[in-house]
């Protein structure tokens, strides 16, 4: 149930740029890379309120900052969007929409922006 005051926050994210180091990639996906860092966008500290979990809230928080991210990939080059999982409970959340670890030793996740298109030109 949403919390009863309409002026309470129930959640929030902010997205920022980062550059990912090809040797952090899976080598399927740097083969078809260019040979230096490739740009991507970071969803930061995406949160809901105790009030408001169990809501879907952090799902349309997340779906909103992948559509902002893919809106302005057209003008600027951004390859992914990645997320820092802080535990194995955010790591669930963001591996069912698709996110992978960067690295075996990294709590960090991408999802490239190309899976993006390749479900927009399937339908």
């Amino acid at each position: 149930m949403l919390p009863d005051n309409p002026k309470e926050v129930m959640g929030y994210y902010s997205l920022s740029t980062l550059s990912i180091e090809l040797s952090q990639l899976p080598e399927k996906l740097v083969r078809k890379l260019p040979k230096h860092p490739v740009p991507a966008a970071l969803i930061g500290r995406l949160a809901v309120s105790k009030n408001a979990r169990g809501c879907g809230i952090g799902k349309m928080l997340l779906a909103d900052a992948i559509k902002r991210t893919l809106s302005v990939s057209d003008e600027i080059a951004i390859y992914a969007i990645v997320v820092d999982a802080i535990n194995d409970n955010v790591k669930g959340f963001y591996e069912q929409f698709g996110f992978a670890p960067l690295s075996n030793d990294s709590p960090r996740l991408f999802l490239p922006l190309k899976s993006f298109e390749d479900n927009h030109s399937t339908h």
